[in-house]
């Protein structure tokens, strides 16, 4: 099915113009196409009500991580990070940046002696956290605060490891690299899990067809399940295509990302891909 339609209706929304994005997705809905239909529903619902936050509550989040390829993904995350810990003493500081409800985090560090800081700006999901890891029986902080505040009143803190799984991309590049800064002078190694996209503008069509691309397969995952496609999917997807006051995402390749932990002062990078998701590769990125 041809996606032009679609291509249209996002370069609309990224041109500040909604009401041409919904006459464009209007069009394409008719066809029948699920995801034609989410974007159409996702417009429409936005003109009504607004935007909402991605994790104001976090029950689409976690709905979404815990279903489709996910569930084989955050096995390889939570194992690849446990790998990681074999090679600390005994007992070694952790802080994980953006830990989310725990579903890589605590998996991970289950029977491990860690003395953890649990960073997440969502106090939903750091509560959720919080249970699981009381539940481990784990030693740990829990700090409900972004990274960035967590750097100002508790910045002096020194850590063996300091770990983000798909959070480092939620931070506009200014503020990631004031993170990975802080990560390089109070830790002795950095490993962060993100997802290698291809380098595109945001505001090429082509990008845009990239995108629908990826979505129809993810989308195909969650059939059925609106929680997920509206409160989740849908707001991530077109979050690629916002201004940079809504952005919630400023994903980059793994090349990137290598680049900026050189730039920080890392002498030792590597990446390494854990998973092949719908959406992009799955990389472990290891700085020391």
């Amino acid at each position: 099915m041809s996606d032009e339609a679609l291509v249209d209706a996002l370069m609309a929304f990224a041109a500040g113009d909604p009401d041409g994005a919904r006459r464009s997705a209007g069009s394409a809905s008719t066809a029948g196409d699920a995801l034609a239909r989410a974007i159409a529903t996702y417009l429409d619902q936005l003109a009504t009500r607004g935007a909402t936050a991605v994790y104001a509550t976090g029950d689409a989040f976690a709905a979404f991580i815990r279903g489709g390829g996910n569930r084989r993904l955050y096995r390889a995350v939570s194992a690849a990070l446990r790998e990681l810990y074999r090679e600390l003493p005994r007992p070694f500081a952790l802080a994980d940046v953006g830990c989310g409800d725990g579903l890589a985090l605590v998996p991970a560090v289950d029977g491990i002696d860690a003395l953890i800081a649990a960073i997440e700006p969502s106090a939903a999901l750091l509560a959720t956290a919080s249970l699981a890891l009381e539940r481990a029986g784990a030693r740990f902080e829990a700090f409900a605060m972004p990274v960035e505040d967590f750097i100002r009143d508790h910045g002096g803190r020194g850590f063996d490891l300091i770990q983000s799984t798909f959070a480092l991309h939620n931070l506009p590049r200014a503020s990631r690299q004031d993170v990975l800064a802080w990560a390089r002078r109070t830790a002795g190694a950095l490993a962060i899990v993100e997802f290698d996209v291809p380098a595109f503008a945001p505001r090429d069509p082509a990008f845009a067809a990239h995108v629908l691309a990826r979505y129809r397969r993810g989308i195909a995952e969650y059939e059925g399940v609106e929680l997920v496609i509206q409160g989740f999917l849908m707001p991530v997807m077109f979050g690629y295509f916002a201004s940079d006051r809504t952005r919630v995402t400023y994903e980059q390749p793994a090349a990137a990302w290598l680049a900026d932990l050189r730039t920080t002062g890392y002498r030792t990078v590597s990446s390494s891909v854990i998973d092949d998701y719908w959406w992009a590769p799955a990389v472990l990125l290891r700085a020391a």
